[in-house]
């Protein structure tokens, strides 16, 4: 079956935009404050700084928060449809994922995923609304083996079935 083939996900997800957003703001908040400060033609007061820091922060804030709201992962029963680094979507079947690594950019937590089968890494951002869900999707229908369910399974998000079954035995 050819992954493109698929006509409606199972589930669509995107990131929590006011998590976004205030990641947007927090990280520009310095970098605003050193270029007003070595800007020659801004009148240097405290009060001055601090509303054009602000007025940066929150259009740089709001303008990230727009860009990332945009882009979704969608999940099928066969693949993942998700985008890389670049904002590039492409499709990844379960069957091709080989490996999971974290990653943390501008203190977010993204894990980029590695497919068997060429050289397109797709990043999911750790800060979807409702990520249990994703992780009970992907669980779902990624299979157990999968690189994508066993990181899930070692950060904790999803329970070990066994675990359950060995305290009933006792």
């Amino acid at each position: 079956m050819d992954l493109k083939t698929v006509e409606h996900p199972i589930g669509v997800f995107r990131c929590e935009l006011p998590f976004v957003m205030l990641v947007g703001i927090v990280t520009t908040l310095p970098i605003a404050q050193v270029i007003i400060l070595c800007d020659n033609t801004v009148n240097v007061t405290i009060p001055s700084v601090l509303m054009l820091t602000a007025e940066d922060a929150i259009l740089v804030g709001v303008g990230f928060g727009l860009v990332v709201a945009y882009y979704k992962i969608y999940i099928y029963s066969n693949q993942i449809y998700g985008y890389n680094f670049w904002g590039k979507y492409h499709h990844l079947a379960w069957s091709d994922v080989e490996r999971i690594s974290p990653i943390g950019l501008l203190g977010v937590k993204y894990i980029r995923v590695y497919s068997r089968r060429n050289t397109k890494v797709m990043w999911i951002p750790l800060f979807l609304k409702d990520l249990d869900r994703f992780v009970n999707l992907v669980c779902l229908y990624a299979g157990p083996d999968n690189a994508l369910v066993q990181y899930f399974k070692n950060i904790g998000m999803v329970p070990d079935v066994n675990e359950g079954r060995e305290s009933k035995g006792k």
